[in-house]
């Protein structure tokens, strides 16, 4: 629905702290162009939010004057284009809402750009620019009184920056403890409960049926073991399904080089769609002697439901290898699954800030299948971490709920909420809070 304050804004254009005017930048086809409105995204971010207004003249001293846009100008700025711009030259990579709108009387339909303030910490350019002048590499941009970006500077610069941040974390803090201490609030309630198992019933028969192309016994049933992770987010947008294809192919979250719902596009392994639904295999057609590490099976539903088959890399031939001798099979490592987790939640979050908001609905389950007689290792030995608790059931299952927005300030906890019940399987295991911290920062340190 149109927003009135953006539509006086557009009726009354003026650049200033929180509005900003470009011309069409020649549908953002070559880099400099992309990085110009990527520079103007991170200093808005950074500077509280506010609004991109394109296809106006510049002069504003003559006032803001449409642009009749050329040939696929207009399009050129689609939700996926622009968040293609941000994944590219901005860190933290946030979501913005791209929207037309005319001027009242007005016969050309411009993009509006709404970007959200910068959340816990302060938006970086993560590239430079090739004029080597736009963009500079891991400079923080803010804007000026009367509508310039520029590189945050001065000690009031920083100062009203930092201020605005950790008001910003403080009130996000303060819903989430809210939402902890109220006991009457629903996540899920039974109607939703109920459409989430049937959701995880229809994915598992999804799965049983490509399957039956196997013979009993293939190593890509996966029947060593697995981990199936399944969620769900209300309320929804349910976008066009081949936007949200599209999407999820180019700007997903990537916290790994095998990060959730890989999209492949050889050999029968690109993803399809059923209804409402996209699925993928990665396997295909030829793909029987596909290593089972790398054979996830996935669907995500455009009202929000998603769900990940993924095999225990614990079972990889080369996992393990700098250990000698090598550990005990089967394993169950201490540092993966919070790290898989972590990727998840993140994936979580992307969907929900793109397709709902802040204040919308997840929950979260993962099942972890052939468990029985799987014993505690670490591939790595950075810790030290007390190895060969033994589970003694063959599936091990754990869930979490909460709100999209609290999930950046709460990653940890919410993590540590999941994977703790999970491990106390393992004779009791303890996890340790501190190794939930140092992998999920891992997480968020990654860099393609």
């Amino acid at each position: 629905m149109p927003d009135e304050r953006v539509q006086q804004l557009i009726d009354q254009l003026r650049e200033s702290e929180f509005v900003e005017v470009k011309n069409w930048l020649g549908g953002v086809v070559e880099n400099d162009e992309k990085a110009r409105l990527a520079k103007e995204i991170i200093a808005l971010a950074n500077s509280g939010g506010g609004h991109i207004f394109i296809g106006f003249t510049d002069d504003e001293g003559q006032g803001h004057q449409p642009i009749e846009p050329e040939e696929n100008e207009e399009t050129a700025f689609s939700q996926d284009a622009i968040a293609a711009i941000v994944h590219r030259y901005c860190t933290p990579a946030i979501q913005c809402a791209v929207e037309t709108y005319r001027q009242t009387n007005g016969q050309v339909g411009h993009p509006v750009i709404s970007v959200p303030a910068a959340g816990r910490v302060p938006l970086f350019a993560s590239r430079q620019s090739p004029d080597n002048r736009t963009l500079t590499n891991g400079t923080v941009y803010v804007r000026r009184p009367g509508g310039n970006s520029e590189p945050c500077r001065t000690q009031d610069d920083w100062e009203r920056l930092l201020e605005r941040l950790v008001h910003a974390r403080q009130d996000q803090l303060i819903n989430a403890i809210r939402n902890v201490l109220n006991p009457e609030q629903e996540f899920t309630p039974a109607a939703q409960e109920q459409a989430f198992e049937d959701w995880i019933s229809a994915s598992r028969a999804a799965r049983a049926d490509v399957l039956t192309a196997l013979p009993e016994g293939h190593p890509l049933r996966l029947e060593q073991g697995n981990y199936e992770v399944a969620f769900s987010i209300r309320p929804f947008q349910e976008p066009d399904i081949a936007e949200l294809n599209r999407n999820l192919d180019h700007n997903r979250p990537r916290h790994s080089g095998w990060a959730p719902f890989v999209s492949l596009h050889r050999d029968g392994m690109a993803p399809r769609p059923l209804g409402d639904v996209i699925q993928a295999w990665l396997v295909g057609e030829e793909g029987r002697d596909r290593d089972p590490s790398h054979s996830d099976f996935w669907r995500l539903s455009v009202h929000g439901d998603g769900y990940l088959v993924r095999a225990m890399q614990e079972d990889d031939p080369d996992y393990g290898a700098n250990l000698a001798p090598r550990p005990h099979r089967p394993g169950f490592d201490w540092e993966l699954p919070i790290y898989r987790m972590t990727e998840m939640l993140k994936l979580i979050e992307w969907l929900g800030l793109t397709y709902a908001s802040g204040d919308a609905a997840f929950q979260m389950r993962v099942t972890y299948f052939g468990t029985n007689g799987r014993r505690l290792t670490q591939h790595r030995l950075r810790y030290m971490l007390h190895r060969g608790g033994m589970a003694h059931e063959d599936s091990i299952s754990s869930q979490i709920s909460g709100r999209v927005g609290e999930i950046a300030l709460n990653t940890e906890e919410m993590v540590f909420s999941l994977l703790r019940p999970v491990f106390a399987q393992f004779d009791f295991a303890e996890l340790p809070r501190q190794l939930v911290d140092n992998v999920v920062q891992d997480v968020a340190r990654y860099r393609q």
